[in-house]
């Protein structure tokens, strides 16, 4: 087109968003969301995580208190569910409906659970993960408890004597000190150190029951009792110096699909091995 003798360019169309830049603006749209949702999901993810791991430092602290308080020795840890002489009372079982799965006294009262006056918080029995509940008169609650304690420390019902640690044989007769070093008082850890002998594990709610968490130190390895994976195939676990930390299980086996009643074998699982060293440690001289 021409005005007055001068050459102008023919105007370019005004329509917008191409067909291409739209389906592009689409797609980023769609990334940008997805990634928040995957943001947001990981961060509560991590909150419950680091929420669990803060109850089994709150835990294990109100344990060295006790042990401060006593002379050295643990609470109670026999794997029966026993009322009063253990460090909490009663089953936890898993798809059943039981007064012992939500009863909160089980945990923080003195006559029942021995740690009770040291916590006096049932929030700190429960990861925030856990979906477990169940149903009692008539309306359904959350299971009270996620922990367990380690089967080779604690002491028996006349809180002095060391727990037996019955499966730690693998045929549940196990006495205390027999094969395998069960751990009473302060003074007893020497081997693990502190450091390295676990006390409290997140167990998974399909293998949750008394507070005793079973392991069996024979080989070929054996699961017992099963870790919780709840935090992104990790679980959370704590020892006797008062650390915490979240651990992630490397076997696949280690992840509990169906309830289990029976140890399962499971040959050269790293997993079972990682808390076998640090679970007790075989008798010298034996």
């Amino acid at each position: 087109m021409k005005i007055e003798g001068i050459a102008v360019r023919e105007p370019t169309p005004c329509n917008g968003f191409t067909r291409a830049d739209l389906l592009a603006s689409v797609l980023t749209a769609a990334l940008l969301v997805l990634l928040q949702l995957c943001a947001s999901n990981q961060l509560g993810m991590d909150t419950r995580a680091t929420a669990c791991l803060s109850n089994l430092r709150g835990l294990t602290q109100a344990w060295l208190m006790y042990a401060t308080d006593h002379g050295g020795r643990f609470p109670g840890n026999v794997d029966d569910g026993g009322i009063g002489y253990n460090w909490v009372a009663g089953l936890i079982t898993p798809g059943v409906s039981s007064a012992a799965n939500t009863n909160l006294l089980y945990l923080i009262e003195g006559r029942y659970a021995q740690l009770g006056p040291y916590t006096r918080d049932p929030t700190l029995y429960r990861c925030p993960a856990d979906p477990s509940t169940s149903r009692f008169g008539g309306r359904t609650y959350p299971n009270v408890r996620s922990y367990a304690m380690n089967q080779a420390v604690g002491t028996k019902p006349d809180g002095r004597s060391p727990v037996d640690g019955r499966w730690l044989d693998g045929s549940r007769t196990h006495t205390a000190n027999l094969w395998w070093c069960t751990y009473g008082r302060l003074a007893d850890i020497v081997a693990p150190s502190p450091a390295g002998l676990f006390v409290l594990i997140d167990e998974d709610e399909l293998s949750i029951n008394d507070a005793a968490f079973g392991m069996i130190m024979t080989l070929p390895t054996v699961m017992l009792d099963w870790p919780a994976t709840r935090h992104d195939v990790s679980g959370t676990i704590s020892f006797a110096d008062g650390s915490a930390e979240i651990h992630r299980w490397q076997d696949g086996r280690s992840i509990a699909k169906t309830p289990f009643t029976t140890p399962i074998t499971q040959p050269d699982n790293g997993d079972i091995l990682w808390l076998q060293a640090r679970t007790s440690r075989a008798v010298a001289n034996r």
